[in-house]
């Protein structure tokens, strides 16, 4: 079972009743004269204490020399004052019983020891008193709608009302996207920029705006995870609310792990499970700000789509090809409308010829366009028809009075239908006329046919999330009859950190796993008894815990056929592998039987140090050593969850029907995946790397020809 996980109270952060502001001034120029300027300015409902020993009064409101000084209860700070003191203020907040700070300056763990020093000192004061920290290195934060300011971010000064709750780690870009989001329409419920996170971290945050009912979904930038637990639950917490969460997470790059790392002190953690984590939790991950600003308007302004089949209307056929280069590869399908709607296309618009998706509105003639009830109409066909989840409405300049009937049209339909409208604007935008009428609308206008096809992609990974969810709730029931007090002490209960093949396997065994017909030799007479039981061809390996890659060792015989060559091979494969590790400790010669016409697969667990156990799959050979082609996914797995494993890799279609071989047992791969999903559940703290490498496939069934297992 997962580890419960605690969540602060973050209502006197967002909904202070009384905010003092320590180290505040009039000079607007400075960032300590700005808290209390924009607290005015916002007309902050609450009571407001500036605190500063060299003044009397700030902005027309008293002054108190300490916080300890004001008469009545304080529930948030808002510290602004040099960091070489900041210790000593908060353990004064921590005396009068403030329940959050707001650490607004720099000079932390970010920069160098004495830094780390004062870190660890409000950490430790923090932990004391239940006090809580947003910060430091923050530039605070907005409640938008009731403007509740504890922050200096000249990004208040542009946002506008909605929404979006935004979250980032780094403030010098909350402040200069806050703006880009505004420009295109996008307003906020609130914006946060958690800081160094001594404290509070970006998913705390983020798990609070997910309950709050003025927020619908999520914007995070995100340098690194400072509880990854606490990201792979507040996930599962927005598919269960249906808030989506689009995340631009740095850290692809070496270059940008070392910025990350200099820059909060956080490290970013390993990429590829990042990727696996959000494809299997729905979470939107984009690669720039330009793409987080695009996808969160869709999830805002759109229904959650049906299904994946997109229709298209255009103004123009070229910029239709670009979507349809752009869309290879993903989950989008484009579709043609029924013969039904063609007919009925037919009678109104009959000087266009055959009505289809795509439909090229500007092809069709000035009658299309200059009439906006036609316009209505061709745009209905396609958005109403039953093969249709998703419209795609393209607009590229056109005759002033044409481009308006035309977003008239796509705004209406829109209106009336409970199905995904999506405009794409080549040109960059509208005239203002035509924005007057867009903007009346809800629609989302993105400029670019990657931004189309990634915000496209997002809404249906989400939605697809959302229809596992039951699934993932009724996780299968592998491990109940499990012993897992005997597995202890049989096969882990050693000096040994790696297990011998057999042992692996009997492992493996204890959770249903299928392993291939064996038995140990620890003489060539054995060795034949057991083949002519087993039946030739057999395999013949070295068994030892400590000789983890026989094939390096040359201790393994493939394809024997006979007495003769059994007892070559023994000998051959004992002594190369004594030969290759003289004080290696062998059990003896595995003979195992040959598994001929199957498809081999590589199935595997991990123990990461962020994330916990990752189970792994992918095609054998080139496939896994080359080309990495795999697919990846954390603890525990749903049926669901395995499935979309195996589909996922880029060789999947090696396991449909090929060159006269039947499609390989994917149900039983999945199975695999769901016991070793069982067995991180049950053994994770134990359990460093599962290495079943080849699983062989075949039509029917699979079975583990080799395997690994190295403990903790």
């Amino acid at each position: 079972m997962a580890k419960h996980i605690e969540y602060p109270n973050l209502e006197p952060l967002f909904r202070p009743k009384s905010i003092a502001v320590i180290g505040a001034t009039e000079d607007p120029r400075r960032v300590a004269g700005l808290p209390l300027k924009f607290a005015i300015e916002h007309n902050y409902k609450g009571k407001l204490f500036p605190v500063n020993n060299n003044r009397e009064s700030v902005l027309g409101l008293k002054c108190y020399s300490s916080i300890l000084d004001i008469p009545e209860e304080v529930d948030a700070a808002m510290i602004v004052v040099p960091a070489a003191v900041v210790p000593d203020v908060i353990e004064q907040c921590a005396q009068k019983g403030v329940k959050v700070a707001v650490i607004g300056v720099s000079g932390f763990a970010e920069l160098d020891k004495e830094g780390k020093k004062r870190h660890d000192k409000i950490v430790e004061i923090a932990k004391t008193s239940g006090m809580r920290i947003c910060g430091p290195n923050t530039n605070g934060l907005l409640n938008v709608h009731e403007g509740i300011s504890l922050g200096y971010s000249y990004a208040q000064e542009v946002v506008i009302p909605g929404r979006l709750g935004y979250v980032t780690q780094s403030g010098a870009l909350l402040s200069a996207t806050v703006p880009r989001f505004a420009r295109r329409g996008i307003g906020m419920s609130y914006f946060v920029g958690a800081g160094n996170q001594a404290d509070l971290e970006v998913f705390d945050y983020v798990r609070y705006l997910i309950n709050d009912p003025n927020t619908d979904v999520i914007a995070v930038y995100v340098e690194g995870f400072k509880n990854p637990q606490k990201f792979i639950d507040v996930a599962g917490l927005a598919i269960e609310k249906r808030k989506p969460i689009v995340m631009l997470k740095v850290g692809r790059s070496e270059l940008a792990v070392s910025a990350a790392k200099s820059h909060t002190g956080s490290l970013a953690g390993s990429d590829p499970i990042v990727d696996a984590i959000c494809k299997q939790k729905g979470v939107a991950r984009v690669d720039d700000f330009d793409e987080l600003i695009a996808v969160s308007s869709v999830f805002l302004k759109c229904k959650l789509p049906k299904g994946n089949r997109v229709g298209i209307i255009s103004s123009s056929g070229g910029a239709i090809g670009l979507v349809a280069d752009r869309a290879m590869g993903s989950r989008i399908s484009f579709t043609d409308v029924s013969a039904k709607t063609k007919q009925q296309a037919l009678a109104v618009l009959p000087w266009y010829g055959e009505f289809k998706s795509p439909f090229d509105i500007a092809a069709a003639g000035s009658k299309a366009t200059q009439d906006v009830e036609l316009a209505r109409k061709a745009v209905d066909f396609i958005l109403f028809d039953e093969n249709v989840d998703i419209l795609l409405a393209i607009i590229t300049p056109m005759e002033r009075r044409g481009t308006q009937n035309y977003i008239q049209a796509i705004i209406d339909a829109s209106r009336s239908s409970d199905k995904p409208v999506i405009l794409f604007a080549p040109m960059g935008g509208l005239r203002e006329e035509e924005e007057t009428i867009f903007y009346e609308g809800n629609v989302p206008m993105l400029t670019d046919s990657a931004e189309c096809v990634i915000a496209l992609d997002a809404m249906l990974e989400f939605a697809e999330a959302i229809r596992r969810q039951k699934d993932a709730e009724e996780l299968p029931d592998i491990n109940s009859h499990v012993d897992k007090e005997k597995i202890k002490k049989e096969l882990f209960d050693k000096k040994n950190k790696t297990l011998s093949e057999h042992e692996s396997k009997q492992l493996l065994s204890y959770y249903g796993i299928p392993v291939v017909e064996e038995a140990m030799a620890v003489s060539p007479d054995e060795a034949i008894k057991i083949a002519e039981k087993i039946g030739y061809p057999v395999v013949l390996k070295i068994d030892s815990p400590d000789i983890a890659h026989k094939t390096e060792a040359d201790a393994v015989r493939l394809g024997i056929t006979n007495r003769d060559k059994l007892v070559h091979a023994f000998h051959e494969v004992e002594n190369n592998a004594r030969k290759y590790a003289p004080h290696a400790s062998i059990k003896g010669v595995s003979i195992q039987k040959m598994i001929k016409d199957a498809r081999e697969v590589i199935v595997g667990l991990s123990y990461d140090p962020q994330f916990g156990s990752v189970v792994m799959f992918g095609l054998g050979g080139v496939f896994v050593e080359v080309l990495k082609d795999v697919s990846l996914r954390v603890a525990p797995l749903s049926r669901a969850d395995a499935e979309e494993m195996i589909k996922e890799i880029k060789g999947h279609k090696l396991l449909e029907p090929f060159r006269g071989k039947p499609a390989a047992d994917t149900e039983g791969i999945a199975d695999v995946l769901l016991k070793l999903s069982a067995m991180a559940t049950d053994l994770g703290n134990v359990i460093a790397e599962i290495d079943i490498n080849p699983l062989m496939v075949k039509g029917e069934g699979v079975m583990a020809a080799d395997a690994l297992v190295i403990l903790k």
